[in-house]
């Protein structure tokens, strides 16, 4: 009997020892995992309260939470009161406030569906809707409450019937085309009226000044994703009447816009819009005057991502704009630009009020995790002052160091990218590497300590926490070093951004600081495809981690929403046009190279890369005889939504680097 229970105490203690040694140390996973993300900030007219919208991942109850808060601030910028809201079932959008400041307007849900509900500043506690009878704004999609206390919305309907009993599904599919009914009432008032039609599907809208106008953007999908995708997503000015001013764009890029005077509106475009084609730039900020019909590039040789831009006082603008690798505010006065603020990190939801006595922003910094920050003056956001303390305990644990690090890759190029050290550990040597790529390929990585709402995809800073050196590469094709740099990876982008990668590794093995003999790439989408790249070109790793990345691109042509995108990276070229193009820039042709043993992660219902990239990837991986595993989390897409299947993909990751080396 003794002799069962030791045996049995063995067993135990052997399982015990099974746990990742990665997942031991450093931050706890599941609480790194569960990290707070700010999504939305609303200042009141007066400036007195700030309302905030936050989600983290509850593994207990696997769920997604989305919370509202109410923060009460002093003149001095302090927090007098904090709290939460009690909305329902953790839904929450669109933030507004009435004119005295005195009610917050939301969407959520209740037993009925989406509505529209309010909570008194001093008394949050009780929600109402907004109207009594509140089915009649289940159908509202997106609304705004002007300094009136008139309220705007739109519904949306669908003027094609789907035929759900066809045994068919004919293409080119019949468009659904979407109209959009404008309706309004007074704040306090039962009354709506029917305002107009437009026969668009409308992404939003935005009010003039005086009352008298409309600016809405819309978007009209195409039958599949092509270069033609933007085609239809233009900006239209329209009378209260609902009579037609104009089309204020005309392009192929996609932008947003928003009034700066009765006259002026300024929009920001995701590419060039003099551009014929569809195109991907730095972003472009113009201004149109309606009365002179001109239109007026505002920011000119800038480098920079732009998030946002807020109209400020006497005609300046405050930027929030990603550089490099890191995210600040610039204040343009004319044709000069003011450098306010380096966060060392990433700006969020930079927002102010009607009134412009306060500004705020989420922000994460190179030693903090997200927190919301207020300034009541553009001196202020040299020095903000944080209000929010939602992440404060993953703040207290050591974190790891961080900085920017810059080689030359095999032309001569000057590459960036960032570099997270474990805690005490700077610039000490033969440290073991794990390499994490980032997506997009328009996308960068900035000194931030985490990249909020997919941490389970690059999560590089609790790697760093455990013992492990990270390299965060910022590749050709990448934002916030200009259109000659994001151009780069046009007609290469497989093969230019791998070896931007691998002289990477291969300076910092040079520096001492990398040991060549314990080293991991890992990357997820564009930064899974060039892992899968990286793979066959050298046997340098002793593991691969790949995410939802194309293997094949001739096999993923039009089955996947990313053809946009291949338009630009090949230059317009189709397969059919040039099959050794696609050849080249395919992982799969260097299969036969490949040694890595490899761990493939995927989501079930992907339709950006889809599925079938990775079962293509893991039997001839199979066939080849590496060491490979494939894991598909069922219900999944591109972007996962379950927080159980987040936490086993990480888990995962996390067992099969302990597998191959140990920190």
């Amino acid at each position: 009997m003794i002799k069962k229970l030791i045996l049995c105490c063995v067993v135990m203690c052997l399982a015990m020892l099974q746990i990742s040694v990665a997942q031991q140390f450093g931050y706890p996973v599941e609480e790194y995992l569960s990290q707070i993300n700010v999504s939305d900030i609303s200042i009141s007219p007066n400036g007195k309260y700030v309302a905030v919208i936050t989600s983290n991942d509850n593994f207990e109850k696997n769920k997604t939470e989305k919370r509202l808060w109410q923060y009460e601030i002093s003149k001095e910028g302090s927090v007098i009161s904090k709290i939460e809201i009690p909305i329902y079932k953790s839904t929450v959008s669109q933030l507004r406030w009435t004119k005295d400041s005195d009610f917050l307007l939301f969407r959520s849900k209740d037993s009925i569906g989406k509505n529209l509900f309010k909570i008194a500043t001093t008394n949050p506690k009780v929600i109402t809707p907004v109207i009594k009878e509140n089915k009649k704004l289940k159908e509202l999609s997106f609304y705004t409450i002007s300094d009136n206390n008139n309220i705007i919305f739109y519904e949306e309907f669908s003027a094609v019937k789907t035929q759900k009993d066809s045994i068919v599904i004919k293409f080119p599919k019949l468009k659904d085309r979407k109209y959009s009914t404008f309706k309004s009432f007074d704040f306090g008032s039962e009354d709506i009226d029917s305002l107009f039609t437009v026969k668009a599907n409308v992404s939003y809208f935005e009010v003039s000044p005086d009352k008298k106008r409309f600016m809405y953007g819309t978007y009209e999908p195409t039958d599949f994703f092509s270069v033609d995708s933007y085609a239809d997503a233009h900006t239209y000015i329209i009378n209260r009447d609902g009579s037609l001013i104009k089309q204020l764009t005309k392009d192929r890029v996609w932008d947003s816009s928003w009034w700066l005077t009765d006259d002026s509106i300024i929009s920001l475009f995701s590419g060039d819009p003099k551009s014929i084609v569809y195109n991907r730039s730095s972003d472009q900020l113009y201004r149109f005057s309606l009365t002179k019909n001109t239109k007026e590039k505002l920011v000119n040789n800038f480098d920079g991502r732009i998030r946002n831009a807020i109209a400020w006082k006497d005609q300046k603008l405050l930027i929030n704009a990603d550089y490099s690798t890191s995210s600040y505010l610039f204040l343009k006065n004319g044709n000069e630009y003011e450098k306010i603020s380096d966060s060392k990190g990433t700006i969020s939801n930079f927002t102010s009020n009607r009134s412009k006595n306060l500004l705020a922003f989420s922000m994460v910094k190179n030693d903090a995790f997200e927190e919301v920050y207020v300034a009541r003056s553009i001196d202020e956001l040299k020095n903000p002052i944080k209000i929010t303390d939602f992440n404060q305990k993953l703040s207290d644990y050591k974190t790891p160091e961080i900085e920017k690090v810059t080689w030359k890759n095999s032309v001569g190029e000057t590459i960036e990218g960032v570099l997270m050290w474990p805690p005490g550990k700077k610039k000490v040597k033969n440290l073991p590497l794990v390499v994490d790529i980032h997506g997009g390929p328009w996308s960068s990585r900035s000194e931030a300590i985490t990249l909020t709402g997919v941490q389970y995809y690059y999560f590089g800073s609790l790697l760093a926490s455990k013992g492990f050196l990270v390299l965060l590469p910022n590749y050709s094709g990448g934002t916030g070093r200009g259109q000659v740099f994001m151009d780069a990876i046009n007609g290469v982008p497989r093969t230019k951004p791998t070896d931007d990668i691998l002289t990477g590794v291969q300076y910092l093995i040079d520096q001492k600081w990398a040991d060549k003999n314990r080293m991991i790439v890992k990357g997820a989408s564009y930064g899974g495809l060039l892992t899968n790249s990286i793979i066959g070109e050298t046997d340098m790793f002793k593991a691969a981690l790949t995410s939802c990345g194309v293997w094949d691109e001739n096999a993923g042509l039009g089955v996947g929403d990313g053809d946009t995108s291949e338009f630009i990276r090949f230059k317009g070229v189709k397969m059919w046009e040039n099959p050794e193009l696609y050849r080249r820039e395919s992982a799969v042709y260097n299969a036969s190279k490949i040694k890595t043993p490899t761990l493939i992660t995927h989501g079930e219902k992907d339709v950006r890369v889809p599925t079938l990239q990775a079962y293509d990837m893991y039997y001839t991986l199979k066939e080849l005889g590496v060491p490979t595993e494939l894991l598909i989390y069922k219900g999944e897409g591109h972007i996962y939504r379950k927080p159980s299947s987040k936490i086993a993909k990480v888990k995962a990751e996390l067992d099969f680097i302990d597998k191959y080396i140990k920190p």
